[in-house]
C-alpha cells in the first residue's frame, strides 16, 4: 500500500501568488524578529561606547553589512506592504478573488520600489556613512537639554 499524506501539503499543490505571499510574510516576520535582536545588540554596543560601537559601525559600513541592511530593509518593506493588505482585509476590503490578487500584485510593485530605494541609498551613494558621531555623555546631555528647554520658554541665561 502506498503511503499518502494525511492532509494537503506543499508537495502536492502548485505554488500560487497567495500561498507564496503567505509563506513570505511569515519568513519576513522571522527576519524582522532577528533584526530586532540585532538592533538591541547595536544599542548595547552604543551604550558601551568606544571600541564596540566602532566595530558595529565598521561592520555596517562594510559591503557585507550593507547587504544585510538591504535584506532587512526588503523584509521590512515587504512585511509592511503585506501587513497593510491584511489590515484592509480586516476592514472587508479586497476580499474577492480578484481583489486578493490585485492586492498581492500591488505589494509586489511596492517591493520593486523598495528594492530601487534600498539599492540607491545603500549602494549608489558612496558618501553615506552609517557611523553616527554620538558623544554619550549623560551629564552633558542633561545640561544641553535643560538649556534647550530654558531657551524654549524664554528663560535662557544671558
Amino acid at each position: 500500500m502506498r503511503t499518502r499524506p494525511l492532509s494537503p501539503h506543499l508537495q502536492i499543490y502548485r505554488p500560487q501568488l497567495t500561498s507564496v505571499m503567505s509563506i513570505s510574510h511569515r519568513l519576513t516576520g522571522v527576519v524582522l524578529a532577528t533584526g530586532a535582536m540585532c538592533l538591541v545588540a547595536w544599542l548595547v554596543m552604543l551604550a558601551t561606547g568606544g571600541g564596540w560601537y566602532a566595530t558595529a559601525q565598521a561592520f555596517a559600513n562594510h559591503i557585507i553589512g550593507r547587504v544585510i541592511l538591504f535584506l532587512f530593509w526588503l523584509a521590512t518593506a515587504y512585511h509592511m506592504g503585506n501587513g497593510i493588505r491584511h489590515l484592509l482585509w480586516d476592514f472587508g476590503t479586497g476580499l474577492s478573488l480578484g481583489g486578493v490578487y490585485r492586492g498581492g500584485w500591488l505589494v509586489q510593485i511596492w517591493l520593486l520600489v523598495a528594492i530601487a530605494l534600498g539599492v540607491k541609498v545603500l549602494f549608489l551613494q558612496p558618501d553615506i556613512d552609517f557611523a553616527f558621531n554620538i558623544n554619550f555623555d549623560v551629564v552633558g546631555f542633561v545640561q544641553t537639554s535643560s538649556d534647550w528647554v530654558s531657551n524654549l520658554f524664554g528663560q535662557g541665561s544671558e
